[in-house]
């Protein structure tokens, strides 16, 4: 009898999709330790919080604000001046008047940075690299999206890429 991974060995998340498919090892992804290196070096605080994208949640640091902020753009794949610009102009963003474009450039720059000196990526990168990395991506014989109306821009991207090679499309 088959175990249920050797029956389905694709069953999993875009990102773990992703990790799986551009070869990374647990060893390339960012840890709450090095975030907090990260945090202690821009002396800003951030508290590890887990992100959505579905807003800015109450009692986020400014740090996990901007990280929010800089992680929400890169899902939707824009910029950051072109995120904010849209969350601006419609009056009622919730952002700080301290958290300015120039600021979360800064901060993301910053960010980048760090993750190159420490070789480690954020679950955000994964799905930006499998964006346009050459991908040995298997042929699927069914290809099951479930949530599909909380999919970000960027994780359409990969489900396109993945619908490429799937017999059959399911969308949920």
């Amino acid at each position: 009898k088959r175990s249920f991974r050797e029956s389905l060995p694709y069953f999993r998340t875009l990102h773990s999709m992703a990790f799986s498919l551009l070869g990374l090892s647990a060893d390339s992804l960012m840890t709450d330790f090095q975030l907090s290196q990260f945090a202690r070096l821009v002396k800003t605080p951030l508290s590890n919080s887990n992100f959505t994208y579905k807003g800015i949640p109450k009692r986020m640091t400014i740090g996990d604000q901007m990280l929010h902020i800089i992680n929400v753009a890169s899902l939707q794949d824009m910029s950051i001046r072109d995120y904010m610009s849209t969350l601006l102009s419609r009056g009622s963003s919730g952002i700080p008047s301290t958290i300015t474009i120039d600021r979360v450039e800064d901060f993301a720059s910053r960010y980048r940075d760090f993750k190159l000196s420490e070789s480690v990526y954020d679950y955000t990168d994964m799905l930006i690299m499998a964006k346009s990395a050459e991908l040995e991506i298997p042929e699927l014989k069914y290809l099951f999206i479930d949530e599909a109306q909380d999919l970000s821009s960027l994780q359409w991207i990969l489900v396109n890429r993945l619908a490429e090679k799937a017999g059959k499309i399911i969308i949920a």
